[in-house]
C-alpha cells in the first residue's frame, strides 16, 4: 500500500508540471501566432500603402505625399469599399472621363488579397473618394488626398467637409487609370501568419503526454493491486 500511496504522489507531481508545461506552451503559442497586421508588412520600394476602410469610412492616411515615379497601392479591408478620382471642388463625383477608378472590392474579413496601384506621375495634388453610396461613405468622410497642396485653403479637411455637403456620389463608368491584381502586402503578411502555425498548436502534444501519463499510472495502479 506504501508502494501504490508513493508511485500515485509521484504521478501526481510529474501530472502537475505537465499540466504546468501545456499551460505556458498555451501561452506562448497564442502569442506567437498572432498573424503581423498586413499594415505593418514591409512594401517593395517606391511603393506607397493606403488602407481603404480599415475600422471605418476612411484611408489610412487620408493626406499622403508620393514623389514622381511611385506607386501607391491600395489595400481593401470589409465590407465593400473603391476609390475613384474627383476634383478638389466636387468631392463624391469623377473628375473627368479619364478619372482613376479601382471598381468596387468586396472583402469579408482581413484584407483583400487584390489592391490597386497607381502610379504617380505629377506633383499636382490627387484627390480621391470612395464611391460606395448604400451608406454614403464619400458623405462620411471617405476621402483622401496624394500631394496635398503645401498651403492655401485646399487642405484634406476642406475637402471633406465639402464632402459631408454632396447630394449624391458616383463613379466611373469602368475601372482605370491603375493595375487591378495581386496585393503585394496581403502576400508576404500571409507568409508570417503561416510560418507560425505550427508554434499555434504547441498545447496539443503536452495533452497528449498528460493523458499517457495518466494511463500508465493507472495501468500501474492495476498492476499493483493484482499483486
Amino acid at each position: 500500500m506504501v508502494s501504490i500511496l508513493a508511485l500515485l504522489a509521484l504521478g501526481g507531481v510529474a501530472l502537475a508540471q505537465y499540466g504546468n508545461s501545456g499551460g505556458s506552451g498555451s501561452s506562448s503559442s497564442s502569442s506567437s501566432s498572432a498573424a503581423p497586421s498586413p499594415t505593418a508588412t514591409a512594401l517593395p520600394s517606391g511603393v506607397h500603402a493606403v488602407q481603404v476602410g480599415n475600422g471605418g469610412f476612411n484611408f489610412q492616411p487620408e493626406s499622403l505625399t508620393v514623389p514622381v515615379g511611385d506607386t501607391v497601392e491600395f489595400f481593401f479591408h470589409p465590407l465593400l469599399h473603391g476609390v475613384a478620382q474627383a476634383n478638389f471642388d466636387d468631392p463624391c463625383h469623377p473628375a473627368n472621363d479619364s478619372a482613376f477608378w479601382s471598381g468596387f472590392m468586396s472583402v469579408q474579413s482581413g484584407v483583400g488579397s487584390t489592391s490597386f496601384k497607381l502610379k504617380i506621375n505629377s506633383t499636382e495634388p490627387i484627390w480621391y473618394y470612395c464611391p460606395q453610396t448604400t451608406l454614403k461613405h464619400c458623405q462620411s468622410g471617405m476621402v483622401g488626398v496624394i500631394n496635398p497642396p503645401s498651403g492655401g485653403n485646399q487642405t484634406i479637411e476642406a475637402f471633406k467637409d465639402a464632402a459631408k455637403n454632396a447630394s449624391t456620389s458616383s463613379n466611373p463608368a469602368s475601372v482605370q487609370g491603375g493595375i487591378v491584381g495581386t496585393a503585394d502586402q496581403v502576400a508576404s503578411s500571409s507568409g508570417s501568419a503561416a510560418s507560425s502555425s505550427p508554434s499555434g498548436g504547441l498545447g496539443a502534444p503536452n495533452a497528449v503526454a498528460s493523458g499517457s501519463l495518466v494511463g500508465v499510472i493507472l495501468a500501474l495502479f492495476g498492476v499493483f493491486v493484482a499483486v
